[in-house]
Parts: C-alpha cells; sequence; structure tokens
C-alpha cells in the first residue's frame, strides 16, 4: 500500500486566536500511522505534534492531491487522534474537508498524533462498514475476539467471494448508487470505484486478514455520525440486487430483498429471513404490536410480504368460503380482496384457503379446500385464472394437516 504514504504532503498549523503563533511554539512532523491494522481509511501518513501540554487554538491543515487517493471518499474524511492509553484513533469532531482549497482540517489545543480517515468509495465496502458498526454497538463483549469476529464477518464477502463475482456485485451497486460518481471502464459502462489506495483484490485482503480492530472497532465506523444523509445515517436507503443462483456468502442486508414471498420464505423453505432487522436477543423483548386488523375468518396459513404488503388468506369466512386480503405492511390498510368461490370443506371443517400464498412476478397464487390452484394480480386483487385439481367424482377428504384456527385478527410487531 505504498500508493498511500509516498503521497503525503507535509502538513502546516495556522493560529486560530490572536495573539498565538503555532509555527515557532509548536514542531511538526510527519511518522507513521500508530495503528496501521486498525483502520481502512487511512488516507496517508500521520503528523505528530510537539509543543506545550495545552496550547491556543490551531487549525491543522493537511493539503492533499485527490488524484493520488484513489478510493477514499475525501469529502466524509476527518482527522483523528491517537489515543496512546487505549491505544485506539479518536475522531476530532471539529473537523472537516475544504474540497476547493484541496486540504482537512481540526482545530486543535493538545499535542499528539493525528490522521487522516475517510469512508471508502466503494459502496459494498462502505455499507460492510456500516454493518459493522451497527452490530458492533449491539455487542455483548468490547473483547479483543470479539470486536475481530465483527470486523471479519462484516467483510467475509470481500474474503470468500471469487473475484468475478465480487466484481460483478461491487460493478451493479456502482450503477445503482446515485449518490455516486460515474466511473467508466474501457468498455464505456460504468464500473465500481478502485479499493482503498487503488488496492488490488489481494492487497486488499491481506489487509483485512491483518486488521487487529481495538474495542470502540475500526476508525471510520465513526465517520457515519458525522453524515448529513438520513438515509446513510439511519439505514434507511434501499438497494436490492438481483443475484441469480445461491448467495455463497451472506452480503449486507440492504443490499438484499427484505421479501418473504412464499412459505418459509424461499423457494428451498429455509425458513431463514432476509434484509435488515433490528430483532436480535437484546431487543427482542421490547417488541409491541404494531396493528390489529380484523378479518373476515380465522388464519391457519403463514402470511407472506412482498414489496411493503402482507398477503394472507382466511377460511370458515362470512360466506362460507374464504378471502385472501392485500394489506399496507406500513399502515395497515386493506389494499383489495379476493373471496374464492368454491365451498368445498376439508375433514376438519374449513372451507377457504388452505395453503400460504405465493406472490411472483405480479401474481399472487394460492390453494382452496375445494381443491383449486388460483392466481389472483396483486395490484387489482382480481383473478387471472384458477385450475380445479379435483378428481370425478369428487371426494371431500383432505389431507391438509392443520393446527386449530386463531381469531380472525391478524397480528404483526
Amino acid at each position: 500500500m505504498s500508493s498511500i504514504t509516498n503521497v503525503h504532503i507535509e502538513a502546516i498549523v495556522t493560529p486560530g486566536v490572536a495573539g498565538w503563533d503555532p509555527s515557532t511554539n509548536l514542531k511538526l512532523e510527519t511518522v507513521d500511522n500508530p495503528l496501521p491494522h486498525g483502520t481502512l481509511g487511512a488516507t496517508g501518513r500521520a503528523t505528530q505534534i510537539s509543543g506545550p501540554a495545552e496550547f491556543g487554538l490551531t487549525v491543522l491543515l493537511q493539503p492533499y492531491d485527490p488524484s493520488s487517493l484513489a478510493g477514499f471518499d475525501l469529502l466524509s474524511a476527518r482527522f483523528f487522534k491517537w489515543d496512546e492509553k487505549s491505544n485506539s484513533l479518536q475522531k476530532v469532531w471539529n473537523s472537516g474537508v475544504n474540497p476547493g482549497s484541496r486540504f482537512i482540517w481540526a482545530k486543535i489545543s493538545a499535542p499528539g498524533v493525528y490522521i487522516p480517515v475517510s469512508l471508502p468509495e466503494d459502496p459494498l465496502l462502505r455499507e460492510a462498514l456500516f454493518r459493522m458498526a451497527s452490530e458492533r454497538s449491539m455487542a455483548y463483549s468490547n473483547s479483543a475476539g470479539e470486536m475481530k469476529r465483527i470486523t471479519l464477518a462484516s467483510l467475509d464477502h470481500f474474503l470468500t467471494l471469487p473475484e468475478k463475482d465480487l466484481a460483478e456485485v461491487r460493478d451493479h451497486l456502482a450503477r445503482t448508487d446515485a449518490a455516486a460518481e460515474p466511473r467508466r471502464g474501457r468498455s464505456a459502462h460504468v464500473v465500481a470505484p478502485p479499493l482503498p489506495g487503488n488496492a488490488s483484490l489481494a492487497e486488499f485482503r491481506d489487509r483485512i486478514k491483518q486488521l487487529d480492530p481495538p474495542p470502540g472497532g475500526l476508525a471510520e465506523e465513526s465517520l457515519f455520525h458525522t453524515l448529513t444523509n438520513p438515509e446513510i445515517v439511519h439505514g434507511t436507503a434501499g438497494l436490492h440486487l438481483p443475484l441469480r443462483g445461491p448467495i455463497p456468502v451472506r452480503f449486507p442486508c440492504r443490499f438484499i430483498s427484505q421479501d418473504w414471498w412464499m412459505y418459509h420464505h424461499d423457494q428451498s423453505h429455509s425458513g431463514t429471513a432476509s434484509g435488515c432487522s433490528g430483532i436480535t436477543s437484546t431487543t427482542v423483548a421490547n417488541m409491541t404490536a404494531l396493528a390489529s386488523i380484523p378479518l373476515d375468518g380465522c388464519v391457519i396459513t403463514i402470511p407472506c410480504i412482498v414489496q411493503g404488503n402482507i398477503y394472507v388468506g382466511t377460511v370458515n369466512n362470512s360466506k362460507g368460503t374464504g378471502t385472501l386480503y392485500n394489506i399496507d405492511l406500513a399502515t395497515g390498510g386493506i389494499n383489495g380482496s379476493y373471496v374464492v368461490a368454491d365451498t368445498d370443506m376439508s375433514s376438519q371443517s374449513y372451507t377457504g384457503i388452505g395453503g400460504s400464498p405465493a406472490v411472483v412476478g405480479g401474481n399472487i397464487y394460492f390453494t382452496s379446500f375445494g381443491g383449486f390452484v388460483y392466481c389472483v394480480h396483486s395490484a387489482s386483487m382480481t383473478l387471472v385464472w384458477s385450475t380445479d385439481l379435483n378428481t370425478r367424482p369428487r371426494t371431500r377428504t383432505s389431507r391438509f394437516l392443520t393446527p386449530k384456527p386463531t381469531p380472525g385478527v391478524l397480528l404483526w410487531w
């Protein structure tokens, strides 16, 4: 990573108050990063400032050359001060970037080692750091082992995903990241920005393996509290990857669809939810009811959730059949419904919808106790087609094994 250390431009200091001359009272020296394995975002070498234990307000200026710092989001850069006691980098809150004059600045009044750190440009790496910071804030321990586990787990896709697949994902995210400045490859299509320091994937993997995060985590994790974009700070930005085939590693949650589109989530019936969730062993006890929606019958199947809508069916409704509902997840309002026509009853005395719906391509597919398969358009809740699977003579023996019905109320948290 010599491309980072060789482009360092000497820092300078200017007075922040009248009557104080830092150039004659302070000594500046360029030094190596005292915590080289505690960050992936160091944009250059550190500056050591020696002088009185406390001095007048001083502005530290670190010029930079944008062309030599590929892969860094320089607008996010801030100064950090090395805390020798905790062996960590502490953010100097009163610091920032002047892109017009091309320098990073900090207001300081104490000696120490100062180093500029920024977030990466690469959206996949940036998301991994966001997830890392979120998980670390809920960690049960700040032991070195737990800190390392969280770090490596969050960056696992950079270590294990085949290079070709990783490049495809990073390029895809570069095309869908509206906030990023487009970077075009030789074929003129948008490609991912370089990794920090213009490192190759092999070099970057070596850096990840050598990481030794301090108790508070990597320095750049705290930069998410500096950004003003609420979608980044609060994690509400919604990007989804249309990935083909099985996912060999766990991608950052906000890049994966949160839909639970069929019984037990997916066609493999894994029962494992995808996407972001704030439910953990420490937060589950705080769950409260968000909405209570009266339905026209009992619910004996598992609902599915697609693009912010809940799809669930009832049995034994007021018409002696069942109803499929489309319910808005955020408001609890009923967007529409479809009443099945057949009234055949199972051996458990149920009529209506006996199978969890599946939503694919804008249509809802489900079965009834009458032996029918239905396809209903999800937006209009109108019938597309239905098929009778009964043989003649029709039998009324059901093979469905169903639990005791619950009251006709749908609850979620």
